[in-house]
This record gives structure tokens, sequence and C-alpha cells, in this order.
């Protein structure tokens, strides 16, 4: 190929005729949506900086426009440090336009942060609001969906003597089988059917002793600074608001349980909530009750998993006036015994269900789950013991149980309604709402999701999240300059 069909760049010597910054950013870059929203919000709310700027000595404070604007885009960007929002500020044009060129050090950035938690919220509602007034968020139809955020907090002294416990339980076993004298080639076999596949007997010891010092060091850590904090022996050293939470690998870890409810037409966020239970059976009621003090309006449509399929909470929902479509939550039992053709019938005379085996399983007790009532059958401890189905059926030591749901009117006809092709198709239609905000922003949060701690400095983070995503999803669906123009006809 001919040297003179290569692209050529510039000569840096060359003096280029753009000399401000406004040539080099497109008319239809999302960050001049950032520029002229923040500048708008701030102006007709007259926030200013919390804790700065109220003494005449000293240096001069920046004003909240700039360093908002910075968060905004750098959440929108991945870039959510303090340290590398204060390296773009050096080198990225679009920083250096919504800075008007200024370079606050990474404490500033940090301090702004997390002083300003209010004001970053008042943010997020401000800019919904705007989305709802050019009727691109409407609310009529709201999904509602819960995912685990990993906290930025060290492990708990509950989480190390769990691990201590299963590393003295791995010890004894190697140990014992020591002491009965097996042959090295039946020590070997049983390794090769652990975990340590690959190391003798003695290396398996000598890691398993090693590692029980270094929990016991760490636990000795954890304890003098969890002393000196006067704080209860379960909570986490850093970030004592975050709890433990089973993730959907199987592995637990510190988190959050982030609440959000996503306008099904627009699939923009009408309100986040930063919560410490591990599960979302008691969130849905809490959640469109908070929408609709923000919003003014009370949902038509709420959607929702089967982790939120409890009855209080869903009548309460209902009797707001929305209306809910949420299917039966799953039965790992009930589907065993469907696969291995395990299957009960009820005999009302006696008021008890009888098995494959034609043992019976008589009542014993009404107990309480998750917000229902349920009447608990059993069947006698000795009739299970020599079963043939023991092993499919269950390994109770005490006999099978079977959970019914004491059904009332209001349940039945709830069942009866998500049966219906309207609640088939709503149900179906719940995934392609939320589940691409939460990719979204998971995606944008990296490997370590959280840099603050508290629940409250999480929020904060996390209405940072919303804003950005929100902005991107309106020069998406308006396309930039439409947006500006209609961000001039809304009055904060």
């Amino acid at each position: 190929m001919k040297a003179d069909r290569y692209k050529r760049g510039e000569d840096l010597h060359v003096l280029s005729l753009s000399l401000c910054l406004e040539d080099y950013i497109p008319q239809d870059s999302p960050v001049r949506l950032i520029d002229k929203f923040v500048d708008k919000f701030v102006m007709e709310r007259g926030i200013r900086y919390a804790g700065k700027g109220q003494s005449t000595t000293g240096c001069m404070p920046y004003e909240f426009n700039p360093l908002l604007k910075m968060y905004i885009y750098g959440y929108m960007n991945r870039l959510n440090g303090s340290r590398r929002l204060e390296g773009e500020a050096k080198r990225n044009l679009e920083m250096m336009y919504l800075m008007r060129n200024l370079r606050p050090s990474y404490h500033t950035i940090s301090s702004f942060r997390k002083d300003n938690g209010p004001a970053v919220r008042e943010c997020f509602r401000c800019f919904r609001d705007f989305l709802r007034a050019v009727r691109l968020q409407t609310g009529s139809v709201v999904a509602v969906d819960g995912t685990k955020v990993k906290a930025n907090a060290e492990k708990s002294l509950r989480m190390l003597e769990d691990r201590m416990e299963a590393v003295d339980a791995k010890l004894d076993s190697y140990l014992s089988s020591s002491d009965e004298q097996d042959s090295y080639d039946e020590l070997s076999e049983r390794l090769e059917e652990s975990e340590s596949r690959t190391e003798s007997l003695e290396e398996t010891n000598r890691r398993l002793e090693d590692e029980r010092l270094r929990l016991e060091s760490e636990k000795k850590r954890l304890e003098e600074r969890i002393a000196s904090m006067k704080s209860a022996g379960s909570a986490f050293v850093h970030d004592p608001d975050a709890r433990t939470m089973q993730f959907a690998d199987g592995s637990k870890k510190a988190a959050y349980n982030v609440q959000a409810a996503v306008d099904k037409d627009s699939h923009t966020i009408v309100d986040t909530t930063v919560t410490t239970d591990p599960n979302d059976i008691h969130q849905l009621a809490p959640v469109v009750e908070k929408v609709a003090e923000e919003t003014e309006t009370v949902p038509e449509v709420v959607l929702a998993d089967g982790g939120y399929n409890e009855d209080s909470n869903i009548e309460k929902v209902e009797g707001m006036g929305a209306e809910c479509f949420i299917p039966e939550v799953g039965n790992a039992q009930r589907a065993r015994d469907t696969e291995n053709g395990i299957a009960f019938c009820h005999d009302k005379a006696s008021d008890s269900y009888v098995c494959p085996c034609e043992k019976s399983l008589t009542f014993r007790c009404e107990k309480e789950k998750h917000g229902a009532l349920y009447r608990v059958y059993r069947a006698k401890p000795g009739d299970c013991r020599d079963c043939r189905l023991r092993d499919m059926c269950t390994k109770s030591a005490h006999g099978r149980m079977i959970w019914v749901r004491k059904e009332s009117q209001w349940r039945t006809e709830f069942n009866r309604k998500m049966t219906t092709a309207r609640a088939k198709s709503n149900i179906g239609s719940r995934k392609g709402v939320i589940e691409n905000v939460f990719g979204s922003i998971k995606v944008w949060m990296g490997k370590i999701p959280l840099l603050l701690t508290g629940k409250e400095n999480v929020q904060t983070e996390v209405d940072l999240f919303a804003t950005a995503y929100n902005m991107v999803r309106c020069v998406n669906l308006l396309g930039t300059e439409c947006a500006l123009s209609e961000l001039d006809s809304v009055h904060f």
C-alpha cells in the first residue's frame, strides 16, 4: 500500500483555531444536558455546598454546581472514585467543560459527596420530576425489584468464626483418619474426592493449620477494633450498617438490599431505597408507599417477582388503589416431589394426608410464615424411618412434613386472577422493565460497587447512579437537543 493512502493526524506544532472548550463538545453530547440541568437545578432550588463558604478567611470554596456535574458525569462513565475524578479533571475535555477548567483535589471531591447527601437526593427527585413534566415517565405501571450490592466492609467476627469452625472440622477429619491407621492409598483416595485433590495429607494439614493461624490473627485484630468502637460482635467493623446477605452464587458477603421502582413506559427509575433487609418479602408496601408520597400519584399497576408475594403487603398496596401482578413463589420441595412422582392425597374425613406408601400425615398445628397462615401435617418418625422412598422424600429424623396454606377468600381470588391471560402477560413483561436497569447500573459499579460506608452514604451513591441512568435514558429517548429544549420550558 502506498504511503499517501494512510490517514494522517495533524501536526502537533500547528496552531488550531479551536481554542474554546465549547468547540470540542458535540451538540448531541449528554454532557450538555448535565451542564444545563445542574445549573438550572442549583439556581432555582438555591442549593449551596454544605459546610463550605461560611468563613471570610482562608482559601475560597468551590461552588456546588461543578462538583455535582463532576459526580454525575463520573457515575455515568464508571469514574466514581475521587482520585480518578481528580485525574480526569486534568485531562478529560468533557470534564474540563463541565468544571470550567477547575481542578479540585481528591479530598475536596470526596468531601462533597460525603457532606451533600440530601442535595444529591433532591437532584435525583428534580430530574425525575422533569421526566414526568415532559411526559416521558408516566408512573402508571411500575415494576418493583431489589438487588443485593456488596458493601465496602470487612469480614465480621461471625463470618470468621464460621470459617474457623469449617477449618477445624476438616482438620479433625484428616487427623481422625490418621489415628485410624488407614493406609496411604486409602488416604490418597479420600483426598482425591475432597477439594484438595492434588495435595498430600501432610500438605493439606499444613495448609489448614496455616489458615487457622491466619484466621485467629484476623479475629484478634477485629476483636480489638470492635472493643475500641464498643460495637456488637456481629457488626461489620468498617460499615456497621451493612448486613450479611447470601448472593445468587451461594456466597455470603456484607451487603445492602437496594430496592427500585421502574416506570414501564420509559424504563426510567421512579425511586430507590437502600435497605438492610436481606429479603424482599416485606418491601412491596414500603416501596409503593414511598413512590406514592414522592410523586403524589399511586401507580395503577405494580409488577413484582415471587419474592414479594406476601399477603399483608399485597393487600395494603391494592388497598391504596394499585393492582398487583405477582406470581406465586416457587416451592423447591414440591418441585422435587413432582420430579420423583411423589404425591399426597387429602383425606377430608380424618383431615390427614396419605403418602404413596399409604402412611398418614396427621394435622399438628397452624403456623404463620411470611405473613400467611399454614396448616402443618407430619408423619410418624417410625413410618418414614424404613420407607423405601425416604431418600427421595425427606431427610428429617422426625418424619415428613407438609405445609398447606390456609387460603382466605382474598387469597383465593388473587390466585385466580394470576392465572388469567392479562396477569401472565404483565408478569412476563416485568423482567424486560427492571432487569436491564439493574444490569446496566451494576456494570457501571464495577468490581467495587460501593465506595462509601453507612446506609445514608450508600443511598447517596445509589441516587447518583440513578440520576446518571435516568439522564442516559432521557438522551436515548428524546435526544440531547430535544431534552435541552424541553428543559427551558420546565421550572423546578
